[in-house]
């Protein structure tokens, strides 16, 4: 079945290394106004029950809310470094023709624009919602080069 097996399962724990590699540098001020930031390890699994990219799987679940946040760390970037990331989600799907990839990455990008607020935690809504909302609506409205 496409998109299932030993592939797949090595690009989304790369993809995941990669975050945890970005994620600390953008969390490191907004650590302090966030209690739980620190909070221990509840126990192998958890990061299953929390979907990255979308709300937690418990809405009271603040550190599922910071795990979230964190994932989407990226579309508050510079413009020039979420670029690069776009590129390098590009490459990622280069087995993907061209016409299909643009399509379902607008249909990513208007879902996220939808959504009524990208991060879940007040400080880094405060800090990074706007950058996001204008990387995510350049990249949807930007023609390929």
């Amino acid at each position: 079945m496409a998109g299932r097996g030993p592939g797949r399962r090595r690009d989304r724990r790369r993809a995941g290394e990669r975050r945890r590699r970005r994620v600390g540098p953008a969390l490191a001020g907004a650590a302090p106004a966030l209690p739980h930031a620190h909070a221990p390890d509840r126990g192998a699994g958890r990061d299953r029950r929390v979907r990255p990219a979308g709300p937690p799987a418990d809405p009271a679940d603040a550190d599922g809310g910071l795990l979230c946040d964190a994932d989407l760390a990226v579309l508050a970037a510079s413009p020039e470094a979420y670029d690069r990331y776009a590129a390098a989600i590009r490459r990622e799907y280069a087995h993907v023709p061209e016409p299909q990839f643009r399509a379902g990455r607008a249909r990513v990008l208007a879902t996220l624009l939808a959504r009524p607020t990208l991060y879940h935690h007040p400080a880094l809504s405060t800090r990074w919602e706007q950058p996001a909302r204008a990387n995510l609506t350049r990249e949807l409205t930007t023609p390929p080069p």
